[in-house]
């Protein structure tokens, strides 16, 4: 497999990740439940310090 299709199958990976995370886990803060915490920013965070802004920006979902 190419150096690309690594980096490809690796960006492609943390999007599904995100998104994953971001549908399934939703925690409501016990003082104000109208606000809850989302984990599925995480894997676009460490898209973002891996492979750079646009890779990060592509992960957000």
């Amino acid at each position: 497999m190419t150096q690309k299709a690594r980096r490809l199958t690796r960006i492609s990976f943390l999007g599904a990740m995100g998104t994953i995370l971001m549908l399934s886990i939703q925690i409501p803060f016990p003082w104000a439940p109208f606000l809850k915490y989302d984990p599925g920013n995480i894997p676009a965070l460490m898209a973002t310090f891996l492979f750079g802004p646009l890779e990060g920006m592509i992960c957000r979902n």
